[in-house]
Order: structure tokens, then sequence, then C-alpha cells
């Protein structure tokens, strides 16, 4: 069981709470906590995701793919047309959300985070909206564990601590 990110963990870090120049530690745990099997993603969030024109973002991702950014795999990419089909089915949500949500990257990390038993760290939240499909409304009908940056943050016990 690792912490399976969403695109948003990354993109919100950046530009709010912990950019690459005031918190590089953050990142630097990143990677420390990749390496130890704790956190990921996957590489489709690094490469159509996170700043897809270009930047710091899109560079520091793109250099991660295949250690924080794991390839999608058979075992992903088969529970996703199951995850289509519950879309599909869900009267609920209206056919803009669902074609959105079948062609999102959201899908295939749902997929990833079910295989192989991970809890997906999202800055989304559960909504009743007709309009979007959201990955804690999927995660809850799938029976997959959804938190957010900062419980991950706590329950791995993460400390930036400045240099004296």
């Amino acid at each position: 069981m690792a912490f399976c990110l969403d695109a948003n963990t990354f993109i919100q870090a950046r530009n709010h709470y912990y950019g690459f120049d005031i918190c590089p530690a953050f990142w630097d745990w990143l990677d420390k906590e990749a390496e130890a099997g704790n956190v990921l993603s996957i590489e489709p969030i690094a490469t159509l995701e996170l700043e897809p024109w270009g930047g710091e973002l899109n560079t520091w991702g793109l250099a991660r793919i295949g250690s924080l950014f794991m390839p999608m795999d058979a075992n992903a990419n088969a529970l996703i047309a199951g995850l289509t089909a519950w879309a599909n089915a869900n009267t609920h949500f209206t056919g803009a959300a669902k074609r959105d949500f079948n062609g999102s990257v959201d899908v295939q990390l749902i997929a990833y985070a079910k295989a192989h038993s991970h809890i997906v760290v999202t800055h989304e939240v559960r909504s009743e909206s007709k309009k979007r499909i959201k990955i804690p409304t999927v995660c809850d009908a799938f029976d997959v564990k959804t938190v957010t940056t900062f419980e991950m943050l706590n329950d791995l016990k993460a400390k930036f601590i400045l240099d004296r």
C-alpha cells in the first residue's frame, strides 16, 4: 500500500504552499518517500497534467518517470472498463460529465490505485454535482480510500525542518 497522488496535489503545492523556491524540502521528501515505496503517481499525470505546455513542474515530473511516476500496467488497465461502465450507468451525472471522466487521467489514477490497493491523495472533495464526476465519489464506489495531502503528510510523519 502506498499513497497515489493526483495531479492537483503537485500543482497546488507548487502554486501555493510548497513552491520549489520556498519549500524545496517537500520535493526532496517526495523523492525520498517514492524511493521507499510510500508515495507514487502515474506516468500520465507527469506527461499530460503537470504543465503539459512546459515549465518547472513539467520538467520536475518528467525527470521522475519510473521513480515517482509509474507506468500504467495490465492490472490497472483491466479495471478502466469497469470504472467507465459505472460512470456511464450512473443516471445522476450528465452526459458531458461522463465523457469528461471517461477521457480523463482520473480514471487511470483510480484504476491504478484500486489495482494495487493504494490510497488516492487528492484535493477534490465529495460532491453531489451532476456536472463533474469527482475522484472521491468514484473511489467510494470502488472501495478505494482517499486522503488529502496534509493527511498523507501526517500519516507518513513528514517534517520539513530549517537548517540552523
